[in-house]
């Protein structure tokens, strides 16, 4: 009721204004004559909830309440608007929904919070109803995962809700089910807050300690109610802190077990459950780590789990959640607590039974485990002699930048502040680090585990490892420090375990977070994150190393916030390029990503990174999000300034033109176009020598690559020397003119247009024509022009779409180049082939053909033939295209080539200008469009007639737009298609 009053207020105060919109009422009402329908007046109503606009899909959400409350109206009778609110920001901010925004002062929690409690209130009235209990829980649901991405907008409500849900479970007057579903509540609550956060604000009283125990060995708790245990077990683990000893909670029932024994027995229990593990782990780790439980349980409890995870006969997910508990005993347990135990968990048996285990889950509590014992091996304590940069915060930096008064320092930037007392590496003495650090035997048994598990097959073992090495190092005297960094560093050696190199990254990257690196080590770790930055190996049908190049990005980000400027200053270029490369350049988006923000940090860290202020604004997360335009918009500034020219260029030519896809060969063909206008020479001096030489390679991809790089290399060379009126002979060269000219007699001999890779030498050759006659190479006469006309009919004819639509490109630079005039001017081609006389009436007589793919490629063929061509035979091209759309029993399935032709039929006429010098055609044309809507072919494809009727709709549009529009209309007129004669209208 009082939701109800609110939205009535709000409804009642908010102001509607009807804006007349003239030119679209007009519109309306030539519709309405047109259409013989009555059409409503357009209607656009504002409102102003807080003086600000929310808008919806009708037209406003006149509401003082926010978005998210479902009481905005529309201004239309009995209709509701339904928005949904699919993002939410805290206070005072942005609520967005899917059809406008609505910027509101009252924060999301504000609103829900009663919503939220009128469904723990009615509970207790809808439990006992599947049907309603089970729609309350996924409204619950649904409204809790709101806050799923600020959940802390929870945190002022989150006692009273905590406090409704527990006084369910509590009362004794309540039955099981009930506060069983009230657990199911709380864990929702767990989920969206985490456990960490609600257990601390659950409450611990005495009383409750028997409660718990008995709801959770209750029988009428059954294998569904998995999140009630879930939440009892967690509310257990804050019970069981109270500070007295376990002996005051028992009660005067001397049927029942020991106390201690029935916590310990439900934790055993708990723990061999598949979705239980982790909770009883957590459970166990605070119960036994009591200090009256310790002395006593500790050892009992790891002797236990011990002998499940030496015992061969189980299995391997009880030994993992045997180890789970393990690793968060040791992760809560005090050193000294926990260190006269860890004889039992140093045996070889134990530590080599995860090594080898199939289980990634086993494996990864086991190094979780591993890392932890070598940590209560050794003293935490913090190395003096490890690199110190000093503050690391940028608001201190910056304070401090403003008090320095002396002019050399405060010139300096806050985040580059290089004073020499901020990074001094102190050595103590040898004596007296070997007195002050003892490291037992086990030490280097334990590093050499986790050093292997740099190289296991899953990422977060790889992860946890990186970390242990990072945590125990800490705690290492300088020397062995130094030996496991080298340790570190051998582990890139191998380039056939591409995991080893990944796990080597992130140990690298959290030795240099802790300052581990020291500056001497810089030269050996440079090289090998730059190797890094690169990798990438072809397995099979795919390629391995997009996890490396990521890591290796968060090794330069750590690095970036480790050193000062000083210690980078030497490779700051070489990091640079590698960055920007791998920005612009790499396949994969989290990889780009991943360099924009490690350049980023470098940038505003180190400060000396050429023109980094400038490539930040333009290489930012978005625009490298985009693969396309990370590769030719991006790459393309950052390659006008001269530090990046070189390397961007030698990347792609080294690295992507002969790249495994072909999506990345073609994008770094047209970056090497790009870039061309920023060096030149260097292009026509290296790069096309370069191309030319991985022609020759007998890899398909390098091979084909190559080709497709140097056909765009050549163009914009050619475009270059064009505007500096110099020609490309002399830029180029006659040897290499003549070795373009034989590339296509090199792949002949050879038979590389055969077989599997033929295909696409035939499309990247097709290409290379394009480009060498656009680019006006000096080949007129020469009877290599006969052979590239070949080979571009021969394409024409071929199954694969992207080859024909290659061979189609290139003809009309093809023939505009090397056949502008007579043919009686180039003799030479026709003692090879006379058949290029008369090319227009050959490709018109191939639309007879009885093969639809010939006919589809000839009718685009005979669509971009140079005006020079069509003079002559434009009567021959008209009637065989508009032949060739007519549907026959023998061609009723080939919509592709009348949709072709249709096509060709249009680009003819504009080239020509047919409806200017030739308007006879004009009826025949409309006859053969309007006969082509009616293509209704259907086929297994489904309705390919649409392509047909589309491309149909498209060529009397263009009509249309010829100002033929009236001579259009009187034909449907008078052929009785009012319909036409309205899309004839809307087209004006």
């Amino acid at each position: 009721m009082e939701d109800a009053r609110r939205r009535s207020r709000a409804s009642s105060d908010a102001r509607t204004l009807y804006v007349p919109l003239e030119p679209l009422n007009a519109l309306r009402g030539t519709l309405s004559n047109i259409l013989a329908v009555p059409l409503s007046p357009l209607l656009w109503g504002t409102g102003q909830p807080e003086g600000k606009l929310a808008r919806c899909e009708y037209g406003t959400c006149n509401t003082r309440e926010s978005l998210q409350d479902a009481s905005m109206e529309r201004r239309t009778p009995g209709k509701a608007c339904k928005m949904r609110v699919w993002n939410v920001e805290h206070q005072g901010k942005l609520a967005r929904c899917e059809y406008g925004t609505c910027n509101t002062r009252e924060s999301l929690q504000d609103v829900k919070k009663d919503e939220i409690l009128n469904m723990i209130n009615n509970l207790g009235s809808v439990y006992n109803d599947p049907v309603k209990s089970e729609n309350s829980y996924e409204c619950f649901w649904k409204v809790l995962t709101i806050y799923q991405e600020q959940p802390k907008v929870l945190d002022q409500h989150l006692d009273e809700i905590l406090d409704k849900l527990t006084d369910y479970v509590r009362s004794e007057k309540f039955e099981v089910k009930l506060k069983s579903e009230a657990c199911k509540y709380l864990y929702v609550v767990m989920k969206v807050r985490r456990y960490k956060v609600i257990v601390k604000r659950l409450p611990h009283e005495v009383t409750d300690l028997p409660l718990i125990l008995e709801l959770l060995q209750s029988p009428q708790f059954g294998d569904e109610d998995w999140q009630a245990r879930h939440v009892l077990l967690l509310w257990l683990s804050i019970v069981i802190l109270l500070p007295f000893p376990m002996a005051h909670f028992e009660g005067q029932d001397m049927v029942q077990d020991p106390l201690v024994e029935r916590i310990l027995a439900l934790v055993k229990k708990y723990l061999m459950t598949n979705n239980l593990y982790n909770v009883a782990a957590f459970l166990a780790s605070q119960f036994v780590m009591r200090s009256d439980i310790k002395d006593i349980h500790l050892k009992l409890f790891l002797d236990w789990a011990r002998e499940i995870i030496i015992d061969t006969e189980t299995n391997e997910s009880q030994k993992a959640y045997s180890m789970s508990a393990i690793a968060s005993i040791l992760k809560h347990a005090k050193r000294e607590d926990i260190l006269p135990h860890i004889g039992l968990l140093t045996e070889p048996k134990v530590l080599s039974s995860f090594q080898d285990s199939t289980s990634s889950l086993f494996r990864k509590y086991g190094m979780k485990a591993l890392q932890r014992i070598g940590l209560t091996f050794l003293k935490p304590q913090i190395p003096t002699w490890r690199y110190q940069r000093g503050c690391r915060s940028l608001m201190v930096n910056m304070n401090a930048a403003g008090d320095l008064t002396n002019s050399v320092i405060s010139n300096q930037s806050p985040l580059t502040n290089d004073r020499k007392e901020s990074h001094i590496v102190t050595d103590m003495p040898k004596d007296q680090e070997q007195n002050d650090i003892e490291v037992p035997e086990e030490i280097e048994d334990i590093l050499h585990n986790l050093l292997t598990g740099l190289n296991d097959t899953d990422t977060i073992i790889r992860w946890s490892a990186a970390k242990g090495i990072g945590r125990i190092t800490e705690r290492l005297p300088q020397a062995m420090a130094n030996e496991v960094v080298g340790m570190v560093l051998e582990v890139f050696n191998s380039r056939e375990q591409f995991n080893a190199w990944h796990g080597g990254c992130l140990a690298l990257a959290q030795l240099g977070n802790r300052g581990l690196l020291l500056p001497s080590r810089m030269k050996d770790v440079v090289p090998v994150i730059l190797k890094a930055l690169l990798f990438d190996e072809v397995k099979c049908y795919a390629s391995v190393g997009d996890h490396i190049r990521d890591a290796a990005c968060y090794v330069c980000w750590s690095l970036a916030r480790a050193f000062d400027k000083n210690v980078v200053q030497p490779y700051v270029k070489t990091i640079a390029s590698q960055l920007l490369i791998v920005a612009v350049f790499d396949r994969e988006v989290h990889c780009r990503r991943a360099a924009s923000a490690a350049f980023q940090e470098n940038v505003g860290r180190q400060g000396s990174f050429p023109h980094g202020i400038d490539i930040v604004n333009k290489a930012d997360y978005l625009a490298v999000g985009v693969r396309s335009n990370a590769f030719l918009k991006v790459s393309k500034f950052v390659g006008q300034f001269e530090e990046y020219t070189l390397p961007l260029i030698n990347h792609l030519v080294g690295n992507k033109v002969g790249h495994w896809d072909p999506e990345l060969r073609i994008l770094a063909s047209k970056a090497l176009n790009n870039l061309t206008e920023y060096a030149p020479q260097y292009m026509a001096n290296t790069v096309v020598v370069q191309l030319l030489e991985f022609t020759s390679n007998m890899e398909l991809n390098i091979r084909s690559g190559a080709v497709r790089a140097l056909a765009e290399v050549i163009y914009a060379l050619s475009v270059h020397f064009k505007q500096s009126n110099l020609s490309l002979v002399d830029a180029l060269g006659v040897n290499i003119i003549k070795e373009i000219e034989g590339l296509y007699s090199k792949f002949s001999d050879r038979r590389q247009f055969r077989g599997m890779g033929g295909d696409i030498m035939k499309e990247v050759c097709c290409h290379l024509i394009k480009n060498c006659s656009q680019a006006s190479l000096p080949l007129h006469g020469h009877t290599i022009i006969v052979s590239w006309v070949r080979l571009v009919e021969d394409c024409l004819g071929n199954e694969l779409v992207p080859v024909r639509d290659a061979a189609v490109s290139a003809v009309n630079s093809l023939f505009t180049e090397y056949f502008k005039s007579d043919p009686p001017q180039y003799p030479e081609y026709f003692k090879f082939d006379p058949a290029l006389g008369n090319i227009a009436k050959r490709y018109a007589e191939k639309l007879q053909s009885n093969n639809q793919v010939l006919r589809s490629g000839y009718a685009m063929a005979l669509g971009n033939l140079p005006n020079f061509m069509l003079t002559n035979h434009l009567q021959l091209i008209i009637s065989s295209l508009t032949q060739c759309t007519v549907i026959t029993p023998s061609t009723a399935k080939w919509t592709d080539s009348r949709r072709d032709a249709l096509a060709a039929i249009r680009i003819v006429c504009s080239a020509a200008n047919i409806c200017e010098t030739s308007p006879d055609y004009l009826e025949k044309l409309f006859n053969c469009f309007l006969t082509a809507l009616q293509d209704y072919t259907i086929t297994t494809r489904g309705d390919v007639g649409a392509l047909v009727r589309m491309e149909a709709v498209t060529c009397l549009h263009f009509l249309t737009v010829e100002k033929h529009f009236l001579a259009l209309y009187n034909f449907c007129y008078a052929h009785h298609t009012q319909i036409l004669c309205f899309w004839v209208l809307f087209s004006i």
